[in-house]
């Protein structure tokens, strides 16, 4: 399996949408916090504001992310039957989709020390940030990772149900930029508030939690969200009758 995982990595990293999605992400951070901190909420404040616009309250930041990770670890899984040539070597299923889903992890882990050390570059020290407050960016981008590794899962979800990569791919760009306005804009209209049970709305209500100093309960069952969306996953990859 290890070695497996060595082998997608490689490939991964020869996609060239990888560096294109990362050097956006950075360029669309670097341009929300400067200015923010050069803003009207100049200082702390528009620091803090400008970062959450770059990755999470407006959809390019995701998109930037979730999609070239999609494609470069699933999009060609189904069309190049090397999950076959994988399974015939006599690795199970469920080690096939672990590995997967591990590529997704680490690939999004390698972007987020970028995009950490580029916030860390940014936090000279001019921009009076408490110490909460720098506790609090921490916080907001491992909330981040998981929303973004929650897109990937239920992205790959879809594509391994349908028995499309361009299903996936489309579901990358639902759950990235559709889905969280949609509910949002349906909740304006309804007196039960639907966007606050979804995985987007449970985790930004965490987070509000968090940034006044409590325990955000609520990503408890956005964390179970992503580990239903994999064991479905798991059942639908055991399922699945291959052509070998």
């Amino acid at each position: 399996m290890r070695n497996l995982i060595k082998a997608d990595l490689i490939r991964a990293l020869k996609s060239k949408i990888l560096y294109v999605g990362l050097i956006l992400v950075l360029y669309r951070t670097i341009d929300q916090i400067v200015t923010g901190a050069m803003g009207v909420d100049a200082g702390a404040k528009g620091f803090i504001d400008g970062l959450h616009k770059a990755l999470s309250d407006t959809p390019f930041g995701a998109l930037f992310v979730v999609i070239p990770i999609f494609v470069a670890v699933f999009s060609n899984e189904l069309s190049s039957k090397s999950m076959q040539c994988i399974l015939g070597h006599g690795l199970t299923r469920d080690k096939l989709i672990a590995s997967k889903f591990l590529d997704g992890a680490i690939l999004l882990a390698c972007y987020f020390i970028f995009i950490g050390g580029l916030i860390k570059s940014l936090d000279d020290g001019s921009i009076a940030l408490s110490d909460f407050q720098r506790r609090c960016i921490v916080i907001y981008i491992l909330f981040t990772m998981l929303r973004y590794y929650g897109y990937i899962v239920f992205s790959a979800m879809i594509m391994f149900l349908t028995d499309s990569s361009a299903a996936g791919i489309v579901a990358c760009v639902a759950f990235t930029a559709i889905f969280k306005v949609t509910f949002t804009v349906m909740s304006l209209f309804t007196e039960f508030t639907i966007y606050d049970y979804t995985f987007d709305g449970l985790l930004d209500l965490s987070y509000k939690l968090v940034e006044i100093g409590r325990f955000g309960w609520q990503i408890i069952p956005a964390v179970i969200y992503v580990a239903a969306a994999v064991i479905v996953t798991v059942i639908s990859l055991r399922r699945k009758e291959f052509e070998f």
